[in-house]
């Protein structure tokens, strides 16, 4: 590796090395239009400027995929096919579900879970009654078992879904 001022000045083989792709990729890139400081020719290794290379590969990977050769070895179009390939599986899993109603509208869950809750609290208090007349809790205690189910429910309404505790962050 060849020192010029601040420029770093590298072979084919160790701007591969430097860049962690092929000694074949540099020679692609170059047909691409990749700064070369120094052409070789027949027995002569081309040279590279390490931070003219850098400036035009990153220029590269700004620029759109518009179906071609892309210079970039992180845009892979195989790999983003693979992406989306994925999406559109999940999003049709979803809508398989919805369909077989596996999959409920939120506003469903929610009206139901509200008619749950309802019915068990009603029952809840009801039960101080029913255990009196039943004769399992005597008349006296039955304000203290009031007492404790009212705080109970009191309790169970401050609890939050995971969402409402990320919305509070």
């Amino acid at each position: 590796m060849a020192e010029k001022g601040k420029a770093t000045v590298l072979g084919r083989a160790e701007l591969a090395e430097a860049l962690r792709v092929t000694p074949m990729r540099i020679t692609k890139w170059a047909s691409m239009g990749m700064p070369v400081a120094f052409r070789g020719g027949r027995g002569v290794e081309s040279k590279y400027n390490l931070q003219a290379v850098l400036a035009w590969r990153s220029q590269q990977q700004n620029l759109v995929v518009g179906g071609g050769d892309a210079p970039s070895t992180s845009l892979n179009l195989g790999e983003e096919r693979a992406r989306l390939a994925r999406a559109q599986t999940a999003r049709t899993m979803l809508d398989i579900a919805k369909r077989r109603r596996e999959l409920l509208p939120r506003d469903e869950v929610v009206r139901d879970g509200k008619a749950v809750i309802g019915a068990v609290r009603a029952k809840l208090l009801a039960m101080p009654s029913r255990l009196v007349q039943m004769g399992i809790v005597e008349a006296v205690n039955r304000p203290r078992l009031e007492a404790y189910l009212y705080e109970a429910m009191e309790e169970m309404s401050r609890w939050k879904t995971r969402l409402e505790l990320l919305e509070q962050q």
